[in-house]
């Protein structure tokens, strides 16, 4: 009992954080977006966001000058990209440099601490959602 009194008391000292991991800018080479990555952040940092991870279909768009840049602002960017499995789609934050992801069997091989696998709009009607491959590949 007293170590969930201390995490009660940790959680409530905690500031929570205005975070968006699913972004996208004009540096993405299939949509039309108009605001390129400096933008966003500028624009997310006037409107108090703490993390962004820019997700942009099948390219990283992160260098350490967007970091610095996204940081002088007071927001942690996390690398990120939206790549296409079987056509469905599945982000990936922090990925490792030089990775060719593919398929499941190469996403399987993504599992380690410092990199997160999510489903964006798992279930959304549409070609790009997971869908049942989303209970099909759980245990990623």
């Amino acid at each position: 009992m007293g170590e969930s009194k201390g995490t009660d008391k940790t959680a409530k000292r905690m500031k929570p954080l205005k975070v968006d991991l699913h972004l996208h800018t004009a540096e993405d080479p299939l949509d039309q977006i108009k605001h390129t990555a400096r933008e966003l952040i500028s624009k997310a940092a006037g409107q108090g966001f703490d993390v962004l991870a820019i997700t942009n279909h099948h390219s990283l768009t992160f260098n350490q000058d967007l970091f610095s840049y996204a940081r002088e602002r007071g927001v942690l960017l996390i690398p990120g990209v939206e790549v296409s499995i079987r056509r469905r789609h599945v982000l990936l934050l922090n990925p490792p440099a030089g990775k060719n992801i593919s398929d499941f069997k190469s996403l399987s091989g993504l599992r380690r601490p410092e990199t997160l696998i999510v489903a964006p709009h798992p279930y959304f009607p549409g070609m790009y959602s997971l869908n049942g491959s989303l209970l099909k590949h759980r245990a990623l």
